[in-house]
Parts: structure tokens; C-alpha cells; sequence
């Protein structure tokens, strides 16, 4: 069955899932794109600790707290940009029912957290990137572009401020005085049970390494920090003479710290043995210290034939080391994903206790847009959690198997051995971030992100509705779930493949799962000659008016926008399959959002019919000066007034109500000599017939795009024209 595309703003009111603990928006931190949250944990008791950074005064703060107001200031990214408003890191924690126990800012100027950590007592550990952190009297530690801070457990006192030397990219005064960003400054932290703190960051000159250090330059730093804040246990540089970048640090329980990154050095400190003593283009790398942090216990490089990144690491009990990054790899025999995704580049590898071996190297359909995010249990299972990227597959009995919109969170579950145990979509029809994520023993897990749509899943005790940041916990999959339907909540334009809104009379594709029958059914007719609006026990209702549907399938619906939706903004929309309903959402309406068909799915050749009525194509091009016909859908409405699910007549007198332009290449606009429906086919498509001019350029081929009222196409539709 032809394949239809078109991407809508949903609205979905709360609804149950098995496996679902609970879904839940917490008061606002600031817009998504002025605010992030960068890192999470909880204690035994199920309170949440979140922290990140916020450019805005939003921050429901809380009585008591170290800091209450929000510092801001000037900064800029350099001479000559734009000044923005300086970040704040924040700490936020949540009791179990995720009401807000307290909210602090954190910092001066440019500040970001980007770790957070408790101890055995209860204290919150956060470290991030800073322009200038207030330290605190009596701080041993100042000057660095990072920070470790250290608070009590009701965020009413600080117990200390470092700012290491020597780590981060040092920041630099504007003329203006305003503050830029400390450039490639990083800074990742550990916190074991009595309070000492692992970390690694950008290594700048300046740094104090301490007797015995492994190397004293290099681009990283690694070190360990006693739990007075007072005293570096151990501070060494690494990586080499090349280039270095750190990305995460974890430790296991003897105090070993596992570090991950990327390196071209030729002199990184590798040992005998392990599985890549070279590296390529440039490469991920793993590297364990000794507890002592004096003695590298293996070091080894990670990657394939081109330049790659290590962004996360995780250590199980065992010893083994898990890293999460983005590049070329070479994957293992029996690999989850064995080939890297079209326009992705996530990786996962289980290295052993020696790094002598790996355990198993896959890819992971995550959109490389933003990092993904890794976290490994006591049983040695990895998850991953990040954006979705094409090919990623949910497990048919999900928490939400169907992809909501063109941007989704997803949580992936891999076993010990990195065989496939359970993954899920979570989202809206719009974009939906994931910032942390922790599996908690009762086998759930515990993701916290921000949506930017009012359609994601939510629980009826969310005291606030989305758009906003949510916290969730659930199950990746349930046996419950493996026989409810579910629909993409972003169907697509039945010829673009691209997303918008819809228009009255559009022909558009749901994609779903268990939504229809196993054997497709096409379009049938009721007795008044209409398209049905019931099909193989599949209806699809937009508010209270039936759409005619042209063919139903388990996982794929394809119908018509009811024209009676004309003049509203949004409408309702359900799939019903035997009686039983999928989400509910409300798609956003407007005049017109045209686009046109292609001769054949992926080409650039548009369906378009030539004078003769032949089809356009370089072995049959148009010639200068003759009419050609397009065909699309979503032109909106028409004079006079068509009839859902009826096909238009022979005669063709029914026109699009909007003006209609004809766009070649970019630049020159046409009026057609017809625009209006489609002669004898479904009310949903229109034809457009227009003449080429005399004085096209002699190109073979030239763009097409269509402008409806507001609406203008967006594909990449050519019209092949003879060559003078």
C-alpha cells in the first residue's frame, strides 16, 4: 500500500499502561531550550535529586536554601556574538510522589552542573563548569573553570567549594565585561559512600598533581577529592601529548576509577595486552586507575576506522566496564544492532575485568543530536536511554511500542551477554528530551527529561499538565501490554514523508501496532457511493465526524481528514479497532498543508502527468511551453464545498478556495491554469495544471513546489523539462 507521511501536534489526556508506576510533570524549571537537566540520583527512601543549569528566574526555590536568587549576569560566546543571559546550576530534589522537598541555585557567573552524588549520610555532591565560582572561607581549591561543592542534606549550608585548578578551559573577560562559556571545559564526578569524590575534567597548565602522579601534563585530569574538600588524595594528568578529552568517570567498590574519552595520542598510557594498543583517526579509550589513583591498571583504545568518542561509562560488580559513545566501531559476533544506523552513531561496549576482551560491541539507534545516557544494574544489565533514532524498534509489549512523534526519548535494556531484552518509546507527538535515567531495584526505571507537546504519557495523579519536565517511573515492557493497540501520534502527509499540520480533506497515514487486521483491507464504498468510514472493524474518528478510510492494516491506516473540520484549530483523534481505542490526541488544524507525490517513493521525479496525459520522466520530459498536471493533498478547502469520502467528478469545476502559485526553482512564480481536485479520484487529492515557460533554463530537470493560502510545500519535487 502506498506509504503517506504527516507529522501533527497531538494533546493526549492521561491513560494507563501496565507497567506504569507513575508519569508525572513537576513544577517548571524554565523553557526546554533555556534549561537542562543534567544529571539525577535518589536515595533509599525515593527522593529524587536532580541538577543542570537554567538561564531564567523560574526555579521554585525553597525556604532555607543556600541560595535563593537567581545570579544571571551578562555572558557571550566570544568578541562579536550575541550577549545571553549567564547560566545558574540548580539542585532540585523530590520526595517519591515528586513534590518538590527543596530547589537551590548554585553558582556565579557562567555556572552548569553537570554530576550529582550522595554520600552514606546523606549529603549532595555536585560538580559542574563555572566562569567563577563564590567559593566559600577557608576553601583550599580556586581559579579552576570547574567546581565540586559539597551541601548538607536539607541544601541549607555549603560544607565546601573547590574550584580545582588547572581543569577546564580557562574563561576570558569581553570588553563589556561580560562572561564567555569556559569553552571545552568537562567536568564528571563520582561519589563513594564516605564522601570522597573521583573526578575528571579538561586538563589546563596549573593543574596540582600530587607525588606519584601517573603523568604531570597531558589534556586530562583525573583526581580524587577527601570528603572535607580540603585535600587532593590523589590529582594526576593523563592522556598523553595528543589531543585528550575526557568524557565520563565511575568507580567500582574498591576505589578503582574507570574513565572514558577520546585520544589520538600516540603516547597514551596503554598496558600489555589489552584489546587496542593503537589508536585509529582518533578513539574512544578506557582506562582504570588503581584506588590509590598512582598506576594505570589497563588502558586501551576503543573504536574502528574512523574518529569516535567515549561519552559514558558504568562498572558493574564483576569489574566489567561498560562505554557508551558515538563514532565507528567494530562490532561483535551476535551484536544487538550489527550495522551502523543511516544518520547515527551510537555505540555500546562491555569490556572484561583486564580489558583483554570485549564482551560485545553494538550499535544503538540513537539520533547523535544529543548524548545518550548509560546506567548499569547489579545483575549487569546495561540501559541506555537518549533520542530515537531510525531503526530503533520498541518491544511489542512496551510501555508505549509506537513512536509518538519525529523526536522521542527511548530506554533500551541489554542483558549481561548484549542480547536484546526489552526497549520502549516514551514521548509526544513533538520533541521529547531525556536528561537522566537510574534502574531501581524493584526492576523499574526511573527517567527524568522534559517534553515540549501536552500528548505525553501521564498518570491521572500528575498534579500538573504537560508541556513541562516530567519524572516517570516504569516498566521498559509488560506482558499486559502485548495485546493493546497503539497509533503514531504524528501521522504522516500522504505524499511529502514530511511533518506539519494538518488540513481539512488531507489524505494521511497512521502507523501503529495491533490497530487492524494482520491482512490489509482497501477502500470500500457505502450504499450512498462514499468512501466507508468502518473498515475490517477499524474506525478513526477526528472529534465526533468518521474519516472514509482507503486501507487498514495492523500497522499501517491510511485516511481522509473529515472536510467538515474546515474553520476549526485542533480536533480530537482516536483509532478504534474492535471496539477498542488507542490514544486519544488532538491534531492541530490549519487552511492548507499542501504536499506532492513523487512518481515513486524516494525519487525526486514528481508524479506529474505531461499534455498527452503520459508521466513526466527523463525518458518522456515535458516540453517548453506545454501544460503539465501535479497532484498533491492537503490543499484545503474548495468551491464548491467537497464531500468527505466522495469522489470528485469528471467535470473539472471544483477548485482549491485559496490562491494557488507554482513555484520553479525557487524563483519563478506561475499561476496555474487549473488548481481544484482531482478529476474522478478521492475529494482528498488535488491537480494542479500549469504551463512551462518558453524561457525555463535548458536543465533537465527543475524544481516544483506549490503555495496554497499560508501553506507551501516542503519536498523535493522536479519536473523533468526537455533540454533546448
Amino acid at each position: 500500500m502506498r506509504r503517506f507521511s504527516l507529522a501533527v501536534t497531538f494533546c493526549l489526556s492521561c491513560w494507563a499502561q501496565d507497567g506504569l508506576v507513575y508519569s508525572r510533570i513537576f513544577p517548571s524549571l524554565g523553557s526546554v531550550n533555556d534549561t537542562a537537566i543534567t544529571a539525577m540520583t535518589s536515595d533509599a527512601a525515593g527522593n529524587i535529586y536532580l541538577t543542570g543549569w537554567t538561564e531564567e528566574p523560574s526555579l521554585p526555590v525553597t525556604a532555607g536554601v543556600v541560595q535563593s536568587k537567581f545570579g544571571g549576569g551578562g555572558c557571550s560566546n566570544g568578541p562579536n556574538t550575541t550577549p545571553f543571559t549567564c547560566p545558574d546550576a540548580f539542585v532540585v530534589k523530590l520526595d517519591s510522589a515528586s513534590n518538590v522537598v527543596f530547589a537551590t541555585y548554585l553558582g556565579t557567573g557562567y555556572t552548569q552542573a553537570t554530576s550529582i552524588g550522595l554520600d552514606a549520610a546523606g549529603n549532595i555532591y555536585v560538580a559542574g563548569i563555572t566562569t567563577g565560582f563564590s567559593t566559600i572561607a577557608g576553601s583550599k581549591y580556586t581559579g579552576g573553570a570547574t567546581f565540586i561543592v559539597k551541601l548538607n542534606p536539607s541544601a541549607s549550608a555549603l560544607l565546601y567549594t573547590a574550584s580545582i585548578p588547572g581543569t577546564g578551559s580557562l574563561p576570558f573577560a569581553m570588553p563589556n565585561g561580560a562572561n564567555t562559556p569556559p569553552g571545552n571545559a568537562v567536568m564528571q564526578m563520582a561519589v563513594d559512600g564516605a564522601g570522597n569524590v573521583y573526578f575528571t575534567a579538561s586538563g589546563t597548565p596549573g593543574y596540582p598533581v600530587t607525588p606519584n602522579a601517573i603523568a604531570t601534563k597531558g589534556g586530562i585530569v583525573a583526581g580524587k577529592l577527601d570528603p572535607t574538600g580540603q585535600n587532593l588524595i590523589y590529582a594526576t594528568y593523563l592522556g598523553g601529548s595528543g589531543d585528550a578529552n575526557p568524557g565520563s568517570i565511575a568507580i567500582d567498590a574498591a576505589g578503582a576509577a574507570y574513565l572514558t574519552g577520546s585520544s589520538n595520542s600516540r603516547d597514551f598510557p596503554v598496558t600489555p595486552g589489552v584489546l587496542q594498543p593503537a589508536p585509529g583517526l582518533g578513539n574512544a579509550f578506557a582506562l582504570k586507575l588503581n584506588p590509590a589513583g598512582n598506576q594505570v591498571v589497563y588502558g586501551t583504545f576503543l573504536g574502528g576506522t574512523f574518529f569516535n568518542i567515549g561519552q559514558r561509562i558504568a562498572v558493574d560488580s564483576t569489574g566489567n566496564a561498560y562505554v557508551l559513545g558515538t563514532g565507528n566501531i567494530v562490532t561483535t559476533p551476535g551484536a544487538y544492532q550489527s550495522a551502523n544506523p543511516p544518520g547515527t552513531s551510537a555505540f555500546l561496549m562491555k569490556i572484561n575485568p583486564d580489558a583483554t576482551a570485549l564482551v560485545y560491541a553494538t550499535y544503538i539507534s540513537a539520533n547523535g543530536t544529543a548524548p545518550a545516557i548509560l546506567q548499569v544494574d547489579a545483575a549487569g544489565d546495561a540501559f541506555v536511554a537518549g533520542f530515537a533514532g531510525p531503526g530503533f524498534m520498541a518491544s511489542p509489549d512496551a510501555i508505549q511500542p509506537c513512536r509518538a512523534g519525529a523526536a522521542d526519548t527511548f530506554v533500551l535494556k541489554l542483558g549481561p551477554d548484549g542480547k536484546f531484552l526489552a526497549s520502549t518509546y516514551l514521548g509526544g507527538s513533538g520533541t521529547d528530551y531525556a536528561f537522566a535515567l537510574q534502574p531501581l531495584s524493584d526492576g523499574t526505571v526511573l527517567l527524568a527529561g522534559a517534553t515540549s507537546t501536552s500528548d505525553f504519557l501521564l498518570t491521572p495523579d500528575s498534579k500538573l499538565s504537560a508541556p513541562g519536565y516530567f519524572i516517570a517511573d516504569f516498566q521498559i515492557s509488560n506482558p499486559g501490554n502485548a495485546s493493546r493497540p497503539c497509533s503514531i501520534l504524528a501521522p504522516e502527509n500522504g505524499a511529502t514523508f514530511q511533518d506539519g499540520p494538518l488540513a481539512p480533506g488531507e489524505l494521511v497515514t497512521l502507523w501503529g501496532l495491533r490497530f487492524g487486521p494482520e491482512t490489509g483491507a482497501s477502500i470500500q464504498f457505502d450504499s450512498s457511493k462514499k468512501i466507508a468510514t468502518t473498515l475490517a472493524g477499524v474506525r478513526v474518528f477526528f472529534d465526533e465526524f468518521p474519516a472514509p478510510i482507503l486501507y487498514a492494516q495492523s500497522q499501517q491506516i491510511n485516511v481522509q481528514v473529515p472536510w467538515e473540520l474546515a474553520g476549526k484549530n485542533t480536533a480530537q483523534m482516536h483509532v478504534e479497532y474492535n471496539g477498542v481505542s488507542t490514544r486519544t490526541g488532538v491534531v492541530t488544524l490549519l487552511p492548507s498543508a499542501p504536499g506532492l507525490f513523487p512518481a515513486k517513493y524516494g525519487s525526486p521525479q514528481g508524479a506529474i502527468l505531461n499534455q498527452d496525459g503520459s508521466p513526466n520522466s527523463a525518458a518522456n520530459p515535458a516540453a517548453a511551453g506545454s501544460v503539465v498536471s501535479l497532484f498533491g493533498t492537503g490543499g484545503g478547502t474548495t468551491s464548491p464545498a467537497s464531500v468527505t469520502g466522495g469522489l470528485a467528478p469528471i467535470t473539472p469545476n471544483t477548485t482549491l478556495e485559496q490562491q494557488t502559485t507554482v513555484i520553479l526553482d525557487n524563483t519563478l512564480s506561475i499561476t496555474p491554469e487549473y488548481a481544484g481536485v482531482a478529476p474522478t479520484l478521492t475529494s482528498g487529492l488535488f491537480q494542479i495544471n500549469f504551463r512551462i515557460p518558453q524561457s525555463v533554463a535548458p536543465l533537465a530537470t527543475h524544481r516544483v513546489d506549490v503555495k496554497i493560502g499560508n501553506g507551501s510545500t516542503q519536498g523535493m519535487i522536479s519536473v523533468t523539462v526537455a533540454t533546448k
